[in-house]
């Protein structure tokens, strides 16, 4: 079984841990606050989406 890390934190945590454990996946959740932008994403998510530091999976909430 791989193994799952769920990180909670800003960004600056999340990218700090990312470069330490180097992940094959990660898996985001986009918020979808916005109700006349359904398309937008949060701007943490689309920069991951940019320069991604490995396979991402975003799922809307």
């Amino acid at each position: 079984m791989p193994e799952i890390e769920i990180i909670s934190g800003g960004r600056t945590v999340t990218m700090e841990r990312l470069a330490q454990i180097k992940p094959d996946l990660v898996v985001l959740g986009a918020h979808t606050r916005s109700g006349f932008l359904p398309n937008v994403l949060g701007s943490f998510v689309t920069d991951l989406i940019h320069s991604p530091p490995c396979d991402l999976l975003v799922s809307r909430g």
